[in-house]
């Protein structure tokens, strides 16, 4: 039996944030998909009786890690600087396109700006967004 081989390719990785794909990715974990609360909560009572309720109140939280010289940090200040005035939330889509990995969000928004260090050697900016709690995810493999 032939041994499978999955190949994950950080080029075909999309992120999409409104009409912004995003660029200049950090060196290591440059994004991050958390998923904020578990789908449900459960108690049990002293004889092992369990009670599962389903948590409707649920949200994902996307780290995104740019390198400090990225075109990109640009865009996402514009968006989000544009956001404090609107209020208006935008789409999020992360798709692998070398895998099965889907993350799709109707509303999404950039949690507040990231910190800045400048020093003698290049930085990462570290950006936080949120979603509502209408997204679709989808962690798969890469073959």
């Amino acid at each position: 039996m032939a041994q499978t081989i999955g190949t994950f390719d950080f080029k075909k990785l999309n992120v999409i944030f409104g009409v912004a794909k995003l660029t200049g990715f950090a060196d290591g974990d440059a994004v991050e998909v958390a998923e904020e609360n578990p789908a449900f909560n459960s108690m049990s009572g002293a004889d092992g009786y369990v009670d599962r309720i389903k948590n409707n109140a649920n949200f994902l939280t996307i780290t995104i890690r740019l390198r400090q010289t990225s075109p990109t940090n640009d865009i996402l200040s514009a968006l989000h600087a544009a956001d404090r005035v609107s209020g208006t939330p935008l789409p999020l889509l992360i798709k692998d396109r070398s895998g099965n990995t889907l993350v799709t969000a109707a509303q999404a928004w950039i949690e507040k700006f990231p910190t800045a260090a400048f020093g003698n050697e290049a930085k990462t900016r570290e950006w936080v967004i949120k979603t509502g709690s209408q997204y679709v995810t989808f962690i798969g493999g890469n073959s």
